[in-house]
């Protein structure tokens, strides 16, 4: 009995003054803060790493989000300069058109103004050319007409005037003729009278 409670008393101050049990116990713990801070160094690195990638990804859809905003810039840059030449070419092309129509109108106006003038013209002087060819055609036939009445009858008139006056000169040449005759038969000089006379 004695040994025996010899023994537990040996155990139990072993237990408590050991030495080698408070070293084995501090090295654990060492352990254990090393573990935990290597574990807590892992952690926090991951986070970093994770905070990184997440700004770089922000970043990116940053950079991504100007050079959106900067093409689509671009784009309605673009859009409006082709509405623009769309709209000038338009334009121009409305112009010439109404001014292809408008000159086409005053064109036929012109023209038809030119032709009625001209017609007007030509008329007058077509009508002018023939009045005045008319009136020389009638002056000629009126001139001619006249000439040869006037012709005809002066030619009657000379002639009958001219007739009667030979025929006066020569019935008084017979009749100074036969006076002048000496011892003519009177009854001749009745005879010539009376023929004379009766022509």
């Amino acid at each position: 009995m004695a040994d025996d409670s010899f023994d537990d008393c040996f155990s139990t101050r072993q237990m408590v003054d050991d030495p080698f049990e408070d070293g084995r116990d501090a090295r654990q713990r060492l352990m254990q803060d090393l573990d935990y801070q290597i574990a807590e160094k892992k952690r926090l690195e991951e986070l970093r790493r994770e905070r990184e990638r997440h700004e770089d990804r922000l970043l990116e859809e940053n950079i991504a989000r100007q050079q959106k905003q900067m093409e689509d810039e671009y784009q309605r840059e673009q859009m409006v300069k082709r509405m623009k030449e769309e709209q000038v070419c338009v334009m121009e092309e409305w112009q010439v058109g109404v001014m292809e129509e408008r000159q086409v109108s005053v064109m036929e106006e012109w023209q038809v103004v030119v032709m009625e003038e001209w017609q007007v013209s030509v008329m007058e002087e077509w009508q002018v050319s023939v009045m005045e060819e008319r009136q020389v055609g009638v002056m000629e036939e009126w001139q001619i007409g006249v000439m040869e009445e006037w012709q005809v009858g002066v030619m009657e008139e000379w002639q009958v005037g001219v007739m009667e006056e030979w025929q006066l000169v020569s019935q008084h040449q017979a009749v100074d003729s036969i006076i002048d005759l000496e011892g003519t038969d009177r009854t001749v000089l009745g005879a010539y009278l009376s023929r004379t006379g009766s022509e």
